[in-house]
């Protein structure tokens, strides 16, 4: 699994992203599809608190769907190493929230969520007490939901300089919300093709070696 991490295009800007979030409040990345950087990037971020690189915190990564953010949520604990099935727990470092369903605790040091999740947080806790780093993914999808939590976050970091947001878009209108955020910087990532197997339907019985029995009744007689 280490070695599919390293092999995604993402990884290769990980001391670049990290270096630009420490400088920066606010920070977009650009990645094309199959990039990683749905993954990578919340990993990334925490794996640095996890080293003691921040004073404590936590990371909220929200996604614009419940199944993005339960299959990341689900996907991104194992590759962290916790326990399979695990997500939420105690003694594990990913958990995910989304509507009518809560596997998180308090030892969490990451959390996936739906847009409208951190929405109904910032109701009763308007500074996110706790939380360091806020991803937002598929920025670039342009909800009323998503637009309406870059309005908050950008009052947000005035009140909460230590607060790092960051965007992450998969189209070029990434420097319409660095504009948006105080020309903030933005770094692009390039996407990767996977290798595609194409099979005919008249060589499967070839390539499976099946052999029709005399006695079938699918037999020509």
């Amino acid at each position: 699994m280490k070695d599919k991490r390293k092999d995604l295009p993402i990884t290769a800007h990980r001391q670049e992203i990290l270096d630009l979030v420490k400088n920066n409040q606010v920070l977009i990345i650009s990645g094309e599809t199959g990039c990683g950087k749905s993954t990578q990037v919340p990993q990334f971020l925490a794996e640095d608190l996890l080293m003691g690189c921040f004073d404590g915190g936590s990371v909220i990564c929200t996604q614009p769907r419940r199944i993005s953010a339960m299959s990341i949520a689900n996907r991104v604990s194992v590759e962290m190493g916790d326990r399979p099935r695990s997500t939420g727990s105690r003694d594990a470092m990913v958990g995910y929230q989304i509507r009518m369903e809560n596997k998180v605790s308090a030892e969490n040091v990451l959390l996936f969520c739906t847009t409208g999740i951190l929405l109904r947080r910032l109701e009763s806790d308007k500074y996110l007490e706790g939380v360091t780093h806020v991803v937002v993914d598929e920025v670039h999808e342009r909800t009323i939901e998503s637009d309406f939590l870059l309005v908050v976050l950008r009052k947000l970091c005035y009140l909460r300089t230590d607060l790092k947001v960051i965007l992450m878009s998969a189209t070029v209108e990434a420097s319409r919300f660095s504009q948006y955020f105080g020309n903030c910087p933005v770094v692009s990532v390039p996407g990767r093709t996977y290798p595609v197997h194409v099979q005919f339907l008249e060589d499967i019985v070839q390539d499976t070696g099946y052999v029709l029995e005399e006695d079938s009744p699918f037999a020509l007689r």
